[in-house]
């Protein structure tokens, strides 16, 4: 049976709900990555984030995203994290006392240049387009730049280090997404546009357990 949770936010369709997650205390996190696509590449900042409460009423909690994607929160849940996938980086957004979302500030750097067409897989791996991300137990954040096949971590000293790459895209094209499992929590999934299939590998680091793994 499908439940409809939302569909609209003061009368107005949601027409790009992106990326849910998922808080201790049962509030669904979601982005909304645009209302208008070929406006949003030219740097349209119409994005936002959205959180839908355990009664059902649902609310804007933070806008001026350029294309938001990914969603993720620290291990104490004092901070939101928003891909912005036409920003090409992540920023933070400090979750307050009362539930309301702080000032936006940067999270790292920006993670690579705009993208063009027909570029070689040498152009395509300097591409910065964020997607997904995800935590691993150690305060490093996963990052998928989707058009550069690649996965990179933003360290907790901001530094930023790249796990994984596939030039041309022969396994890992167009990477979405990076999530853990497992008993061990080290089962590594990767999902991705353009093939049929979840990647998975072994982590040599354990995810940070979401709320449903704890």
């Amino acid at each position: 049976e499908i439940e409809i949770l939302c569909d609209a936010i003061d009368g107005k369709p949601l027409v790009a709900s992106n990326y849910p997650i998922v808080d201790r205390a049962g509030n669904i996190w979601c982005s909304h990555s645009t209302s208008d696509r070929a406006r949003s590449e030219q740097g349209l900042a119409d994005g936002f984030v959205y959180r839908v409460r355990p009664d059902g009423r649902a609310e804007v909690m933070a806008s001026g995203f350029t294309f938001a994607n990914g969603l993720a929160l620290d291990a104490d849940e004092s901070h939101l994290y928003v891909c912005q996938t036409m920003g090409r980086n992540v920023v933070r957004l400090p979750i307050r006392a009362d539930g309301a979302l702080g000032a936006s500030e940067p999270y790292g750097p920006v993670l690579g240049e705009p993208a063009f067409p027909r570029a070689t897989p040498d152009q395509r791996s300097r591409f910065g387009a964020t997607d997904g991300c995800g935590f691993d137990a150690e305060g490093n954040l996963w990052v998928t730049l989707v058009l550069a096949n690649k996965v990179v971590a933003i360290t907790p000293a901001r530094d930023v280090v790249t796990v994984i790459h596939d030039p041309t895209g022969e396994l890992m094209s167009w990477p979405t997404n990076v999530s853990w499992g497992g008993r061990d929590m080290r089962d590594l999934y990767i999902g991705t546009i353009r093939r049929d299939y979840v990647l998975h590998a072994r982590s040599p680091l354990p995810g940070l357990p979401l709320v449903h793994q704890r």
